[in-house]
């Protein structure tokens, strides 16, 4: 039985499949299954998310620390 992505709720499909893999292996079937939980595009697109509202929120941190000093002074 494959595995559903945690982020797009879709059943992920191997291929070559996880049984096809065992056979090439000496590992069984569910290690291949549990090695690939979430489909790759969604880890992808999950991570990149988290990178770009992590970067936001330091650069919002920093602009509220900024020291600015009045012109003339």
């Amino acid at each position: 039985m494959p595995s559903i992505c945690k982020y797009c709720n879709q059943p992920v499909i191997l291929s070559p499949s996880a049984s096809e893999r065992a056979k090439k292996s000496d590992k069984p079937a569910s290690y291949y299954t549990a090695l690939f939980p979430n489909h790759s595009e969604c880890e992808v697109a999950a991570r990149s998310a988290g990178s770009v509202a992590l970067m936001r929120s330091i650069k919002k941190q920093r602009a509220a620390e900024r020291v600015t000093y009045p012109l003339g002074q």
